[in-house]
């Protein structure tokens, strides 16, 4: 399980350093001269959106699937804490923070 999350998240890094490459050498005039800069950042500033939400995933799920698997109920505590708005951790933190911004975006679009 390790070797496959770790994988993953090399291929995140390699997204992200790949688009920043090839930004920076399109600006710099060494690759696609010809075609004007947004046309070669726009694709790369997503794919390095893409690989930092990957690398990002999968570093939070190497760091804590330890403290996940050495202790079953941690899981469910954690999903409590989160429902009970009482922290943690500061993964707890985050994800409840995500849930509630999830949430109130949702009821504002229902409202309009």
């Amino acid at each position: 399980m390790t070797g496959a999350l770790s994988s993953v998240h090399v291929i995140g890094f390699t997204l992200v350093t790949g688009g920043a490459l090839v930004a920076n050498l399109n600006l710099l005039g060494v690759l696609f001269p010809g075609r004007p800069p947004i046309e070669v950042t726009r694709p790369a500033s997503r794919g390095i959106a893409a690989g930092l939400a990957i690398s990002a995933l999968t570093g939070l799920l190497l760091f804590y699937g330890a403290s996940y698997l050495t202790h079953p109920s941690r899981p469910l505590r954690s999903l409590y804490n989160i429902a009970t708005r009482r922290y943690e951790s500061r993964l707890e933190m985050s994800f409840g923070n995500l849930v509630r911004r999830v949430s109130s975006a949702r009821a504002q679009v229902e409202a309009a």
